[in-house]
This record gives C-alpha cells, sequence and structure tokens, in this order.
C-alpha cells in the first residue's frame, strides 16, 4: 500500500502542470441513437411501421 502511494505521488510530481488538467477535461457527449424493436408480426403492409423504422435510420 505504501508502495503504491509513493509510486502515484512520484507520477503527480513527475508530469508537467498542464497534464494533470488535460486529463480532466470532459469528452464530448456521445451521439444518442435510436432503439426499434419489432416482434415477429411486423408485416409489409404495415406503412407507418416502416416509415418511422426508415425515418429513425435517416
Amino acid at each position: 500500500m505504501r508502495m503504491s502511494i509513493l509510486m502515484h505521488w512520484a507520477l503527480m510530481c513527475a508530469m508537467p502542470p498542464g497534464a494533470a488538467l488535460a486529463a480532466t477535461e470532459a469528452a464530448p457527449p456521445a451521439p444518442r441513437g435510436s432503439l426499434v424493436i419489432i416482434g415477429g408480426n411486423l408485416r409489409p403492409d404495415n406503412a407507418d411501421v416502416w416509415r418511422r423504422v426508415v425515418q429513425l435510420a435517416g
């Protein structure tokens, strides 16, 4: 445990001052998508559902 603390302290002292700040910047949020769950009863003539699936697909 003590060796781990000393190792972390040594690494922190060895890093340039800006490196610690750069590491804490938040990454941009991941793009959000849609999940469409379709059961086994979807028919080819169900135009409303197919239109929505195509719309969500982009």
